[in-house]
């Protein structure tokens, strides 16, 4: 068993290389690799060929292999010294684990610590020139598989979807905005306020120790889109109370209708979010814990942050004194004939979304969760 004291892999990638040689090329005296910090990124490092080596050796802390006797002619254990085995039966033990069908590929293991996997984006690249070097291998013919390559290629996959999709997103979200709101001015107040919970909420994650892993990267959206929708809310209600009231109280009257739905709607998010921290896996558990913070973040923000903006800066909107809509939405009409439909039906509608809810979630009982990164 062979393991690596091997620490700082930024500044000493050659200490990644000295343990993986150590592994491949079965060095007697083995030492472990150390820095002045005393991190462990590596809690054993083992090579199929160590373990057959250890198998056929003539004492215990000896790396040199036995070498047949000649008057030895069976392949059993008696006809080797000690309790050492024949190269034959060695082979045979290790086939299909540490060694390949041909009986001559072979791999090495290598366990990471908890400091590790949190560097393992820089650590198995340098595995990786550890294995060119020593065996000589190129990195496009190497074969490395287990749960921290999974880990590391789901990583490198949300990152790269994060980079392609979070500028797209950011920009439906901003349209949606001055769909629904009509105004430049209004968007931008209540984009802004979203961009400050998602900045927060990073800020959390950040100072609290965690990193992003695949699963955190769907929090910034969430949190953002979260917010946005609170937002509009808000300043639907200030829109309406401006027109009724005037500007100078719209921002209390808008407080004063808004606030219960905004935390009935935050609150039983955030509610639900935090039943995730009862899952027994750590990236779930995590995920609720801060999607949890940054939902409040943006209960608190929202109600806050708008009136006081508004009060000093109102936004101001035409209304046709005809149909008394915004003069901006030609569509206003359509919201209009929609909403007094939910009205006179308003008791129809719960029951049929009740009933339609209780037939999808029929089969909720036989859903089959799972972590595994190939599925």
């Amino acid at each position: 068993m062979i393991q690596c004291h091997v620490t700082d892999a930024h500044k000493s990638p050659g200490l990644i290389s000295l343990a993986f040689g150590y592994a491949i090329n079965v060095a007697p005296n083995l030492r472990p690799v150390n820095d002045y910090r005393g991190v462990w990124y590596f809690d054993r490092v083992v090579s199929g060929r160590e373990v057959y080596a250890g198998l056929t050796m003539r004492e215990p802390g000896s790396m040199e292999p036995n070498h047949r006797p000649a008057s030895a002619t069976t392949n059993t254990p008696t006809a080797w010294q000690g309790n050492s085995l024949t190269p034959a039966i060695a082979l045979q033990r290790l086939r299909g684990t540490l060694i390949g069908p041909d009986g001559r590929t072979t791999c090495v293991i290598i366990s990471f610590t908890k400091e590790g996997l949190a560097r393992r984006s820089t650590l198995v690249p340098m595995i990786q020139g550890a294995i060119t070097e020593f065996c000589g291998i190129p990195t496009e013919n190497q074969h490395l598989a287990g749960p921290v390559i999974d880990g590391l290629a789901v990583d490198i996959a949300s990152r790269k979807a994060l980079d392609h999709f979070a500028l797209p997103s950011a920009v439906v979200v901003f349209v949606v905005c001055i769909t629904c709101l009509g105004s430049l001015r209004a968007a931008l107040l209540v984009f802004g306020v979203a961009m400050i919970s998602q900045a927060a909420t990073l800020a959390i994650i950040h100072y609290s120790g965690e990193s992003m892993s695949a699963l955190m990267i769907v929090l910034p959206p969430l949190i953002q889109v979260l917010t946005v929708a609170g937002g509009i809310h808000l300043i639907n209600h200030y829109f309406e109370a401006s027109r009724t009231t005037g500007y100078a109280d719209a921002p209390r009257q808008m407080l004063r209708f808004g606030w219960l739905p905004c935390v009935l709607s935050s609150g039983t998010t955030a509610v639900g979010l935090a039943s995730l921290m009862l899952s027994q896996v750590t990236p779930i558990r995590l995920f609720g814990a801060y999607a949890t913070a940054g939902t409040l973040l943006s209960l608190g923000l929202l109600p806050t942050v708008i009136p006081a903006f508004l009060s000093h800066w109102p936004i101001r909107r035409n209304f046709d004194s005809k149909t008394n809509a915004p003069t901006w939405a030609p569509s206003a009409g359509v919201w209009l004939r929609l909403s007094n439909l939910i009205a006179r039906h308003h008791r129809i509608i719960p029951l049929a979304s009740l009933i339609l809810m209780l037939v999808v979630g029929w089969g909720a009982w036989r859903i089959q969760s799972s972590v595994s990164a190939r599925r």
